[in-house]
């Protein structure tokens, strides 16, 4: 048995990173994993991956920031698998760049339309056939840029900590409906740009009790225990899975 059987799970930005990840473990627990990302070709290959191993997935080609697309994704969920029980809000981007120096579609629109405008109009679609069923999941990949300030970061940090306040009010305005909402708070994760030798790691590393990287399979197991039954008293919160980031400072000379 699965840690998810049989629920249908939406997954934005499934093509790369955490999200293919993702798609390909919350499948293997069992669910029902739409895809969704901008790039036909590489969730064809995804879905040949998962289908490959014996699960169930289907790929829907959509730009989250489009409003007539995140509801053309709702329907396909439902016209495909009849329901949806949860939404990996994961599609995101960020950019660091000097304040002053803002550009101010690029640097504050096109970001603040992909990490918050996005995951509170998909949450808003959703939101009714979670009431009807009484029960549904919303998970959001945030980032422990909404904990603290970010320098470079401006835009993204803000973005992160409003949908940390969607999560909040959401759980509390819908708890009484079975409905959930919570945040997972990754720290540096490896990716195309965090990786083995790059100046991320590099800058990261002092920083990190763990001594390394996370890995996008940490980000997806904690996904997988928020989108369980095992999870289903924890709402309203996040999850930190940095590698002790936030825990304090960790770089200090050494006193021996």
């Amino acid at each position: 048995m699965g840690r998810l059987d049989g629920k249908v799970i939406i997954i934005t930005g499934a093509t790369s990173g955490m999200g293919r990840v993702a798609a390909k473990m919350m499948a293997a627990e069992g669910a029902k994993v739409v895809c969704c990302g901008r790039r036909q070709d590489k969730g064809d290959s995804l879905i040949t991956e998962i289908k490959g191993a014996g699960n169930e997935a289907t790929f829907v080609k959509a730009d989250v920031t489009i409003d007539a697309e995140c509801d053309a994704l709702v329907k396909a969920a439902l016209d495909t698998y009849g329901r949806i029980d949860c939404l990996f809000a994961n599609a995101g981007q960020g950019r660091m760049f000097h304040f002053e120096k803002m550009d101010w579609k690029k640097d504050y629109d096109d970001i603040m339309k992909i990490d918050m405008r996005a995951d509170y109009y998909l949450t808003k679609a959703i939101i009714p056939h979670f009431i009807a069923q009484n029960k549904g999941d919303f998970i959001y990949t945030c980032s422990v840029a909404a904990t603290q300030g970010s320098i470079y970061l401006p835009t993204y940090a803000s973005a992160k900590a409003g949908v940390t306040q969607l999560a909040k009010t959401i759980a509390l305005e819908f708890g009484r409906k079975g409905i959930r909402a919570n945040c997972i708070y990754p720290g540096p994760i490896a990716s195309e740009m965090t990786y083995a030798g790059s100046p991320v790691e590099k800058m990261f590393l002092p920083m990190l009790a763990a001594g390394r990287i996370g890995k996008p399979e940490e980000i997806a197991s904690t996904a997988i225990f928020l989108a369980s039954d095992e999870a289903r008293f924890l709402t309203g919160t996040a999850i930190v899975v940095d590698g002790g980031l936030t825990a304090g400072m960790y770089s200090f000379p050494d006193i021996d």
